[in-house]
């Protein structure tokens, strides 16, 4: 993804963020220390093409990332604990650059595709 643009779907002077239609949600959690706790969402899928090694390290390094989330929940972290470890881990697989805004943004759509059918008799 080195070198690649975020995807633009808004007028040509919006922002990365923006551009993308990132829908808010609040979430269903009562919010912690008085913050509101937000999950979001895509509402217009890619249309740049990416290659199969991209496709493939976007939906590992985000299922790594979810995985870790779930992990860290499973062991009972909570507060600051659990922001650590989801900030080490979003650095790592997914970082608040250009770069870690189109994994994000393609890997949420990657993993919302259906798996392939099994395969049939012979």
């Amino acid at each position: 993804a080195k070198g690649r643009s975020v995807p633009r779907f808004g007028p040509p002077q919006a922002g990365p963020a923006s551009a993308m239609n990132i829908a808010r949600r609040i979430s269903s959690e009562k919010p912690a220390a008085g913050r509101m706790s937000a999950l979001s969402m895509y509402e217009i899928p890619p249309t740049e093409p990416i290659s199969v090694s991209e496709f493939e390290e976007f939906a590992f390094d985000r299922l790594r990332l979810l995985s870790t989330i779930e992990l860290a929940r499973a062991k009972g972290l909570k507060g600051e604990d659990l922001e650590k470890r989801i900030r080490k881990a979003r650095d790592e697989y997914m970082p608040l650059s250009s770069t870690g805004l189109v994994k994000d943004f393609f890997s949420h759509f990657i993993l919302r595709l259906p798996p392939p059918p099994p395969p049939g008799p012979p």
